[in-house]
């Protein structure tokens, strides 16, 4: 009996060493989340982004692939969701456009930590992220679900804190989202960073 206990005790330890082995070869510089601007320049464009440099994302969608023998489809740029297409539409109705645009303004988004890849799935479809803990940005959206609600807004339709703040590395056949049943957050994660 004590054989069989210590061979499984064996096997599962083999297979955390290789879990974390395969979870601590992709890397990410903290950097790569310097430099970004509120987006996107097109000032009718209904959602509020971060931008990112592309470069360091790329690598690490390459790297990704490799990893899990894959090949994905890629917007060819970076960025995080501050405001949603449908956030934006609730927000506008009491609040002006330019003022959802430019809250982000004046906040440093920093320091964003990034967590993990993180995979989501709807059947054989497949996107990867890069979860991020992004507090000021979430402090922001705080701020503006207040005067939302001052001006007369609904809470119920604003959710201030279901925010799932990534950078979306690709996907196989689309990118999936919460309306899919995808939550883009740390439970997601698939591959830890290299310390």
């Amino acid at each position: 009996m004590k054989s069989t206990v210590g061979s499984v005790v064996a096997i599962s330890f083999g297979l955390a060493i290789s879990a974390y082995a395969s979870m601590s070869r992709l890397s990410i510089e903290r950097e790569s989340f310097e430099g970004g601007v509120r987006g996107p320049s097109d000032e009718t464009a209904r959602y509020v982004t971060v931008d990112l440099p592309y470069d360091p994302f790329r690598r690490l969608t390459e790297s990704l692939e490799t990893l899990e023998g894959i090949k994905l489809k890629t917007r060819g740029e970076a960025h995080i969701t501050l405001i949603t297409p449908p956030e934006f539409d609730v927000l506008s109705k009491h609040l002006a456009e330019s003022e959802i645009r430019h809250a982000f303004d004046a906040v440093a988004l920093r320091p964003a930590e990034p967590i993990c890849v993180g995979r989501g799935h709807v059947g054989a479809a497949k996107t990867y992220y890069v979860v991020v803990k992004l507090a000021s940005a979430l402090k922001v959206r705080e701020l503006l679900a207040k005067k939302f609600k001052a001006r007369g807004g609904d809470l119920a339709q604003f959710k201030a804190a279901v925010f799932y703040p990534h950078v979306t590395l690709g996907f196989t056949d689309r990118d999936l989202h919460i309306q899919d049943g995808v939550v883009k957050d740390a439970k997601s994660c698939v591959h830890r960073f290299a310390p």
